[in-house]
């Protein structure tokens, strides 16, 4: 599963949408049309695998969240293969890595050029849920490992509220890369680019 995040000053709403071959992902009701509403935006979206081909809405709803710097996360999947998706092949989206616990991505990690060279690691392995009532779940895979990615982008902007989506992006994703595998996740150094350049 591909579960993208969208982050942005203001309040939060979900919308889930199929990315699939059939149906059409934007059936009755215009999914993209809603998210078009919204400050920010949590998509799961759930792409086979990774595919050279593209879905018209969804490549629309992403341009519509960079035109409107709404910061986008989506996980790189879990086919452990060497590809791309719509998701990860966008310029503004950041894909996600699952790492393991020895700062390695893990196994079932999708990787590519796209992924490399805009997207982050996180941890990804037995990473535990909290179910209120229920035992806890230890979870793993690039699904689990977004929200790191997306609540560290959250609290940056919280921390620096005069700083664009575009410069807390640059200060998370730190520097032009040319592999197929995005580093870790270093939010201490992102915070301290930001904050040398608020001075």
């Amino acid at each position: 599963m591909s579960t993208p995040f969208a982050v942005r000053r203001g309040p939060v709403a979900r919308q889930h949408v199929h990315d699939g071959p059939a149906p059409s992902p934007f059936g009755p009701g215009r999914p993209v049309d809603q998210l078009y509403s919204l400050d920010s935006a949590e998509l799961s979206v759930a792409p086979e695998r990774p595919s050279g081909s593209g879905y018209r809405e969804l490549t629309a709803a992403l341009d519509h969240a960079a035109a409107h710097d709404v910061l986008t996360v989506v996980a790189a999947g879990n086919q452990g293969r060497l590809g791309s998706s719509v998701l990860t092949r966008h310029p503004w989206t950041i894909p996600v890595v699952a790492y393991d616990t020895r700062n390695r991505p893990m196994d079932l990690s999708n990787l590519g050029s796209s992924i490399g060279t805009r997207g982050l690691g996180a941890p990804g392995r037995a990473v535990v849920h909290l179910n209120p009532g229920e035992r806890p779940l230890a979870l793993a895979g690039t699904s689990v490992a977004v929200p790191f990615v997306t609540g560290t982008l959250a609290l940056l902007l919280s921390c620096f509220p005069r700083a664009t989506p575009a410069e807390v992006r640059a200060a998370a994703l730190h520097g032009v890369r040319r592999s197929v595998v995005p580093p870790l996740l270093n939010a201490w150094t992102a915070y301290e680019r930001l904050r040398r350049a608020s001075t």
